[in-house]
C-alpha cells in the first residue's frame, strides 16, 4: 500500500487487542485464460477485472506494486517461529523482493 494503515483485532484473550500494520493487501483472484496468451484477474471481494498480456504488463494504470502469487507458493515461503504475524508478513515481502530483484537482474 502506498500509505500503510494500522489495525487492530481481538488478540488470543478476551479484551485483549493486537495492533498490527497493514502493508499489503491480498485478495484471492480468479484467473481466466484466454486464447489469445493473455489471461483475466478477476476478484469478487472488490469486483475488480484486471486484464494482463502474456508478459503480466496490463494497460490498467495500477499505481503501486503488484505481485501475483500462488497461494501454495506464498505458504511455501519459509517464515521464523514464535514470532507474530505482523514480522512473518513482513519477513515474506522481503523475501519476494528479493527474489524479483534476483530474477529481473540483466
Amino acid at each position: 500500500l502506498p500509505k500503510p494503515i494500522i489495525e487492530s483485532r481481538h488478540g488470543r484473550c478476551d479484551g485483549e487487542f493486537e495492533e498490527f500494520i497493514i502493508k499489503i493487501r491480498t485478495y484471492e483472484w480468479n484467473i481466466l485464460l484466454l486464447v489469445d496468451e493473455t489471461f483475466i484477474l478477476k476478484n469478487d471481494e472488490t469486483n475488480w477485472i484486471l486484464r494482463f498480456d502474456k508478459s503480466m504488463h496490463t494497460k490498467y494504470p495500477i499505481g503501486h506494486e503488484w505481485v501475483v502469487i500462488d497461494s501454495a507458493e506464498w505458504e511455501a515461503i519459509p517464515t521464523p517461529t514464535g514470532t507474530n504475524d505482523q514480522t512473518i508478513i513482513d519477513d515474506k515481502i522481503n523475501y519476494l523482493k528479493s527474489k524479483i530483484k534476483q530474477e529481473t537482474k540483466p
